[in-house]
């Protein structure tokens, strides 16, 4: 049985994908750089940051094993990335990819029975 995501949540949610996302190639273009300084580049509290990097720990690619997974190595404060998984660059569409993905969303928001219309809407 799943619980009901709290209100917010699912912005929540979004908003922090995004930041890890972008986090691993912010990460790996500063090597070194102390929390405090990357929290208030990125505009999240250190904690959060923190906890950001908490979650990295246990995400990789398929396999999860040695070599598979984000790595990074602590110094003090300071955090360096040492396997980034292949994730070296925000993510980025090409026009071709983002017109594919409006015209599939636009189909699912169409779509008679559709469970969740208002997601497929946000997104």
């Amino acid at each position: 049985m799943t619980r009901p995501a709290a209100k917010g949540g699912s912005r929540a949610s979004a908003d922090r994908l995004a930041r890890l996302l972008n986090l691993v190639p912010y990460l790996l273009a500063r090597p070194g750089i102390e929390v405090a300084e990357a929290a208030a580049d990125l505009g999240v509290t250190e904690r959060q940051l923190r906890e950001d990097l908490e979650l990295l720990w246990v995400c990789g690619l398929p396999g999860y094993g040695p070599g598979d997974l984000i790595d990074m190595a602590f110094d003090g404060d300071r955090v360096t990335i040492t396997c980034g998984a292949g994730i070296d660059r925000p993510l980025r569409l090409t026009p071709d990819e983002a017109l594919a993905l409006v015209v599939a969303l636009r189909m699912l928001a169409e779509t008679p029975g559709v469970a969740n219309r208002e997601a497929v809407e946000r997104a």
